[in-house]
């Protein structure tokens, strides 16, 4: 009955394909109660509730896990499944948010037991307006003109974006792309952030912008700053940039969080500098929950349910040979010339009703001369209401 009222925007066919669960736990003043669970051969699919029981209003609809995976046994070791987590619906007046937590496992799943733990979750998510810094790139070049520069030597990691990412990740590559040493300019509208330390930006004569900040290790481990170049109605400019990790940390729990970071943004050129002002994109939480919340179940094997096909269809130089279809997920497997580049294909499941089968996500592994690409349904699908399945447009014979 439980299960019933908490999953009560479900329907009532997709309530009869999981597995009821019903094990609770209770850490700083939160419940956790796993209400159902489905896997198949290497998919965990497992729905449960975080409870605020002290109404402090430490949940929302935005809750993020930080900390947290489901553990099987694999040929008798414990194996830690790659989990993400989402918030289906949160309701106010119960302080009880309802989640999904998809975990998945590339070399099997054996045992049908389940550790789950959450040790750790963030709350009250702030995206802040768009923040003017109050000055433009011309007042930047002059209140930081003799800003030190040194070679990159190496980089924890970096992400890049737009047009000349490629050759922004190139300079990081082969060690050309400089550095903010000291001397940028640091405008007055950061020093309300705490967690966090810009320690100067500055104009490189390469046409490049660079903006040094370091976070501390509490919620600057969270919240994050983002440079951008706006014009003088405020539209933010679509600029091309790099974001190098300088330096970052583990923690006891195998978590990496950045320490310093550098941001590169690429100066548009049909502008000059006195028209280009710095603005900010900030995001902050207001909790980040420390617990320990575990609870251990068994869920049955979908596997019974779990229909393959073999297959012939082409991918450029790949084949896809057999097509593994579950109520979860539906999996690819093949071979192919690995001197020719592997592109996850495209798959799309028509139900007999007439609409698609909504993917929560998708991965790909190759290696060597085989490939192997999971989808992850949104929601558990009945296996006889399959209409036809498509693999880049081919339709694929359902057994």
């Amino acid at each position: 009955p439980s299960l019933q009222q908490t999953l009560n925007q479900l329907s009532q066919e997709f309530l009869v394909l999981l597995s009821p669960v019903e094990g609770t736990s209770t850490s700083e003043g939160i419940r956790m109660e796993v209400l159902a669970a489905m896997r198949d051969n290497d998919v965990l699919m497992v729905y449960l509730t975080l409870q605020d029981i002290q109404k402090q209003n430490r949940l929302d609809g935005q809750l993020e896990l930080v900390d947290f995976s489901a553990e099987s046994k694999k040929d008798g070791n414990q194996q830690c499944l790659f989990s993400h987590g989402e918030v289906l619906w949160y309701d106010s007046a119960s302080q009880k948010a309802t989640l999904r937590l998809v975990g998945q496992a590339f070399g099997g799943l054996d045992d049908q037991k389940i550790s789950l733990n959450i040790h750790s979750f963030l709350s009250g998510k702030n995206e802040l307006p768009l923040i003017n810094c109050g000055v433009t790139l011309a007042e930047i070049a002059q209140q930081a003109p003799s800003a030190q520069w040194v070679a990159l030597s190496e980089v924890d990691g970096y992400s890049s974006s737009g047009e000349d990412m490629e050759r922004l990740s190139q300079q990081v590559e082969n060690g050309t792309m400089p550095l903010l040493q000291s001397g940028g300019f640091v405008p007055s509208v950061f020093q309300q952030f705490s967690w966090m330390n810009v320690e100067g930006v500055a104009i490189t004569t390469g046409n490049t912008l660079h903006g040094k900040i370091s976070y501390d290790d509490q919620m600057g481990r969270f919240n994050r700053l983002a440079l951008y170049l706006s014009d003088t109605q405020g539209n933010v400019l679509d600029t091309s940039q790099i974001s190098l990790e300088l330096e970052s940390y583990e923690t006891d729990n195998h978590h990496r969080y950045t320490k310093t970071q550098e941001q590169v943004l690429v100066l548009p050129s049909e502008l000059p500098l006195e028209e280009i002002s710095l603005s900010a994109q900030v995001t902050t939480y207001e909790h980040h929950i420390e617990g320990n919340w575990q609870t251990n179940f068994s869920v049955e094997d979908a596997s019974l349910q779990t229909t393959t096909t073999p297959t012939n269809v082409k991918l450029g130089g790949w084949n896809v040979e057999t097509i593994t279809i579950s109520p979860v997920g539906i999996t690819l497997q093949g071979h192919g010339d690995s001197s020719q580049d592997f592109h996850g294909p495209q798959v799309d499941i028509l139900l007999k009703n007439g609409s698609y089968v909504q993917s929560n996500s998708s991965s790909c592994s190759v290696q060597d001369n085989e490939f192997f690409c999971k989808n992850l349904f949104a929601l558990p699908i009945e296996m006889e209401e399959i209409d036809k399945i498509l693999v880049n447009g081919t339709e694929v014979p359902v057994l």
